[in-house]
């Protein structure tokens, strides 16, 4: 959904360029905010539910273009460094 525009368009089908490149940052944005926030409620002690959510996390921080942070969260959910 895009406020941006002063229209509610719950598809990128309807959306011009700019509202349609818009709506995407929104929603990764919304991704990243849940994901983050799900590892911070899930316990130390689930390894595997933990790595997987933050490679989840990597991927959309990678869609994003946030390259730096996707590679940080990869290697910190790897515990590989380069």
């Amino acid at each position: 959904m895009s406020h941006k525009y002063n229209k509610v368009c719950y598809s990128s089908s309807k959306m011009n360029g700019n509202e349609e490149e818009e709506w995407k940052k929104e929603r990764l944005q919304m991704a990243i905010k849940y994901y983050k926030g799900a590892i911070e409620r899930i316990p130390e002690s689930e390894l595997d539910t933990k790595r997987n959510i933050r490679t989840e996390l990597a991927q959309v921080l990678f869609n994003a273009e946030n390259f730096d942070e996707a590679v940080k969260i990869y290697e910190d959910a790897f515990n590989v460094r380069i």
